[in-house]
């Protein structure tokens, strides 16, 4: 992507950017947007912007019909592979025929904040 502050898309949203991004996947693969059964996004750094479900707002921005579900994941390494075979799982079993998977972390926008709280009755057990 470049430069996060002076790049092309330092003041874009993730939604916004992801939104244009599945406009655009439609476009280009030609399919019915009804047929979409799940936008599965995966989301690493959930903070300020990124904490909301942005699979749910990228499905409202791309103008995707309100019947298609937006679901974020988010388990640092492994779920887009999760996603996707949660996916084939849906397809075999007949319980839809399209979804989307994507995920997306800008850190120009949200940059990565570490704030932990220790439960002292599950970390520090005798």
């Amino acid at each position: 992507m470049g430069e996060t502050k002076t790049g092309k898309v330092g003041n874009v949203s993730v939604d916004s950017l992801s939104a244009e991004l599945d406009r655009d996947l439609v476009g280009t693969n030609q399919f019915d947007v009804n047929e979409v059964e799940d936008l599965m996004g995966v989301w690493v750094n959930q903070t300020i912007e990124q904490g909301m479900n942005i699979s749910r707002n990228i499905v409202l921005l791309a103008d995707f019909p309100k019947t298609v579900e937006g679901q974020k994941k988010n388990r640092l390494k492994g779920f887009s592979m999760q996603s996707l075979h949660t996916a084939a799982a849906q397809i075999a079993t007949n319980r839809g025929d399209v979804f989307i998977i994507g995920g997306v972390e800008h850190m120009g926008r949200a940059r990565h904040l570490l704030c932990i709280i220790l439960v002292p009755a599950v970390f520090f057990r005798q």
